[in-house]
């Protein structure tokens, strides 16, 4: 039986593994090719959202699609071409969505598909006392701001007496659109329990023009037999005209001059940790915690009154 090693799963972010045939089941890690796979976590968990009014995304009912063919795949929404495989490296020509911009709408689609990431959305109206709770102490622990109410008529905002202490609403700006990231992605295997990747992109569609780099290293142990934990490090760059499209303001967002804003190229270190112990072939009880901090060119912006972006999720994964 052919298998494929594929890029972590929806929230168990299992890692590359050399794993023989028959520990497949309880290795979420190696799937069969030419087979659509599709999962559901469910369980309790946050994504928070540093945009001012931009509400935090709860996490209960969590789809994952893939699929991944002898070259071509795709994986919660990323669209990928893999031309050079060895045992120990892949380098694949990939196109995705941008994750900035699932800031600023409900439905971006890594909201939805593989959500335990360092994007964040609006929330869903979801009746819990708890999962508020939780909402509110990670925005105390990440750090809320004033702000300024837009009067409602579509007439400019005016500044306050001290405008660079005040918040915009990002929803009272001219709106983001959509962009698509084009680029190389490169994997290297070793220690068969380690995995370095390292993706290059540029805004297809010279929405905003820019490019983004993600370099990351991951690694896995057994803990007691059966917990899997893995362990995730990486860094971000981000272009100047990228920061500048989702954060900047100008005068096309028609605001004060006072609150306009001409953002830098950004860094964004991030870590995550994310346990894993398989019930059965099809269930699996999971975490994943996940940290990003913001540089300081985006938490300056006017519409950003947060300094992070985190995920945190328990529950259980179901394989159909």
């Amino acid at each position: 039986m052919k298998l494929k090693c594929l890029l972590p799963l929806l929230f168990v972010f299992a890692p590359y593994s050399l794993a023989s045939e028959a520990e497949v089941a309880a290795d979420q890690s190696l799937v069969k090719l030419n087979t659509w796979h599709i999962s559901v976590a469910m369980g309790y968990g946050v994504k928070t959202n540093p945009l001012h009014s931009g509400d935090n995304f709860p996490l209960i009912l969590v789809p994952s699609v893939k699929y991944y063919g002898e070259q071509i795949y795709f994986d919660n929404g990323d669209l990928g071409y893999t031309f050079n495989e060895t045992e120990s490296y892949n380098l694949s020509l990939v196109a995705k969505l941008n994750r900035e911009f699932a800031h600023f709408v409900d439905w971006h689609p890594t909201n939805i598909l593989g959500s335990v990431s360092f994007s964040s959305g609006h929330s869903l109206s979801v009746s819990s006392d708890n999962l508020d709770q939780t909402i509110s102490e990670l925005e105390k622990i990440a750090g809320e701001g004033d702000f300024v109410t837009n009067p409602g008529n579509g007439d400019p905002i005016d500044a306050p007496a001290d405008s660079k202490n005040y918040k915009l609403s990002f929803a009272e700006l001219s709106k983001r659109q959509w962009s698509i990231d084009l680029g190389l992605q490169a994997n290297w295997y070793f220690a068969q329990q380690s995995q370095l990747s390292l993706g290059i992109y540029t805004d297809v569609f010279n929405r905003h023009g820019g490019q983004n780099i993600n370099l990351n290293l991951s690694h896995y142990s057994y803990y007691f037999n059966r917990w899997k934990v893995r362990y995730k490090l990486g860094i971000e760059w981000l272009s100047s005209d990228l920061v500048n499209y989702y954060y900047g303001v100008s005068a096309a967002d028609k605001v004060h001059s006072d609150y306009y804003y001409q953002a830098k190229s950004a860094v964004l270190p991030y870590v995550s940790i994310s346990p894993s112990y398989p019930i059965s072939s099809s269930w699996q009880i999971l975490g994943s915690f996940s940290y990003q901090k913001l540089d300081e060119s985006i938490k300056s912006s006017p519409i950003v009154i947060k300094d992070n972006r985190m995920t945190l999720f328990a529950g259980v994964n179901y394989v159909f």
